[in-house]
């Protein structure tokens, strides 16, 4: 079945780029997690969010990519983490 937002990502086999493919509704849940992480900091809190395909068992990224990226080797990236890091937490980590 299709889904009703497009929030792709692609990487190239070295890894050296990373493709977000998205429409208005993949980049509202995008944005919503962003706006959620940056809640968390603005109360000083280290938090993170999940992104992951349907082939690992989640429903928030699609999976489709260019026919040029396909051809390049590039692969679906079947789990996206972001973070949010306070200052003291990057400093901590050597970020």
């Amino acid at each position: 079945s299709e889904k009703e937002f497009l929030l792709s990502v692609v990487a190239e086999q070295n890894g050296g780029a990373v493709y977000i493919h998205a429409d208005d509704a993949g980049l509202q849940k995008l944005e919503s997690a962003i706006r959620d992480l940056r809640l968390h900091l603005t109360k000083g809190e280290c938090d993170h969010d999940h992104f992951f395909t349907e082939n690992w068992g989640g429903d928030d990224l699609t999976v489709s990519m260019l026919d040029s990226e396909r051809k390049e080797g590039c692969q679906h990236v079947n789990h996206l983490e972001i973070y949010a890091w306070t200052d003291e937490w990057k400093k901590k980590h050597n970020l």
